[in-house]
């Protein structure tokens, strides 16, 4: 179940950039939140990065924005670019964090390394 929530998700931000993750957690997050959940406490990085997201924006769960924070650290210690490049526009912007150019960089790099688009897009943005 997973791996085609990662693939939808995938699908949804590819056609509405950042603003997809608001409508794929919209649309499945209230249905799914459990599975989550259970999966990000068994570590599973994809898992901590969609719970993360949905407690970021208030969908299926509270919003606690320390504790999105926190997610995002953990699936992004483990490679997950997905949460990589989510961690980096929090310091890019010093939402909950302290703003640091410096670290955004360092997140997007090593998420657009990975290929990820909206990381190699971002990490473009950057630099122009």
């Amino acid at each position: 179940m997973l791996e085609q929530d990662l693939k939808d998700f995938h699908a949804t931000i590819l056609a509405h950039g950042f603003a997809g993750h608001a409508r794929y957690l919209q649309r499945i997050a209230l249905n799914r939140i459990g599975a989550w959940r259970a999966a990000a406490e068994q570590g599973a990085a994809a898992a901590q990065f969609l719970v993360a997201l949905c407690h970021a924006n208030n969908i299926g769960t509270s919003f606690d924005l320390a504790e999105s924070l926190r997610l995002y650290h953990l699936a992004a210690d483990q490679g997950f670019a997905p949460a990589q490049t989510q961690l980096a526009l929090h310091y890019e912007e010093g939402q909950g964090v302290k703003q640091s150019t410096e670290e955004a960089l360092r997140w997007y790099l090593r998420s657009a390394e990975t290929g990820f688009f909206l990381a190699q897009y971002r990490l473009g943005w950057m630099y122009e």
